[in-house]
């Protein structure tokens, strides 16, 4: 019935080929990762051939040399004091690593037309419960950028140290871990840190496509939709993997402490990767625990108690 019922969605709020092929796939295919396979590249070829006009429309390389003036955005919808704890923690030390020159801008439910207007059939989509606020945030996100740009930071990425202006000297900026395929993403860039310069062609396409999805469909195409719509604007504008190639940079370590989080601390070490890394993606959605079974302090503790020590001077 799941089945059916998916095929329907698709094939009346997305797309009809797109809905056969899927199908098709689960019927060809009963190996899971070739399976997944084949319905992203029918995901990709549906992008490519659907919004050809809005690839055509941005296909004008852009240099990388535009200063990025913005801000830097934080956003919590339901405002400071609904924040889950690991969020106050990284907004915190957000505000401490800021400077005059780029301030945090926090948006919330309340302030968010002060800075951009969404099309209101997107609000009601979001009021309705058909757009999650996790996917709401792809479309803020790409509006911010795409209007004032700026430096988008998800509230749960920890920076370590003032965030320097060299990150601001490019057209665009994000973050890159080792190549990966299993990702839609390959991990060339990251979603939950992004910066760009305003009018921006990388991110004028993203947005521009996600109000084009949602103006005529009631479901999602994938969880990471957004990576699948960033990801063919890198391979497919002319000149884009040029123009990006060089404001990336390159963070092996971005998800360490989310991945050592309850783990014993080792001071050298946690030192050691702070120094090396500038930016740390955690979750609220994972337990953090601040001590081991064995009372030692686990790294998520180091990291509370680095705020505490910086607080106090």
């Amino acid at each position: 019935m799941k089945l059916i019922s998916n095929f329907l969605k698709t094939a009346f709020t997305v797309d009809f080929r797109l809905a056969v092929k899927m199908i098709i796939n689960k019927i060809v295919y009963r190996n899971r990762e070739k399976y997944i396979h084949a319905n992203n590249l029918a995901k990709f070829d549906y992008i490519k051939s659907r919004f050809s006009y809005l690839l055509k429309k941005y296909n004008k390389p852009q240099s990388s040399d535009a200063k990025n003036t913005g801000p830097i955005w934080v956003f919590w919808w339901q405002g400071q004091d609904n924040m889950p704890e690991i969020v106050k923690l990284c907004y915190n030390q957000l505000l401490q690593s800021s400077t005059a020159a780029h301030p945090v801008v926090f948006l919330h439910e309340k302030n968010l037309n002060d800075y951009i207007v969404i099309p209101e059939y997107i609000i009601n989509k979001v009021k309705s419960g058909i757009i999650s606020f996790t996917h709401f945030s792809d479309i803020v996100r790409l509006s911010l950028l795409a209007e004032h740009g700026g430096l988008w930071i998800d509230s749960t990425v920890y920076v370590h140290n003032i965030i320097d202006e060299e990150i601001f000297s490019k057209r665009y900026f994000s973050a890159k871990a080792p190549f990966n395929p299993k990702y839609i993403s390959r991990c060339e860039y990251t979603g939950f840190l992004i910066g760009a310069a305003p009018q921006s062609r990388w991110i004028l396409f993203a947005r521009d496509l996600l109000y084009e999805h949602w103006k005529h469909s009631q479901i999602l195409l994938d969880y990471v939709f957004i990576d699948f719509i960033l990801i063919t604007a890198f391979d497919e504008l002319p000149h884009l993997k040029e123009e990006l190639t060089p404001c990336i940079r390159y963070t092996p370590h971005i998800h360490k402490i989310e991945e050592m989080r309850n783990l014993k601390c080792n001071e050298a070490d946690f030192n050691k990767y702070l120094e090396e890394c500038q930016f740390y993606k955690l979750s609220y959605k994972l337990e953090f625990k601040q001590l081991t079974p064995d009372n030692d302090l686990t790294w998520y503790g180091r990291l509370v108690k680095n705020k505490r020590h910086t607080e106090n001077g």
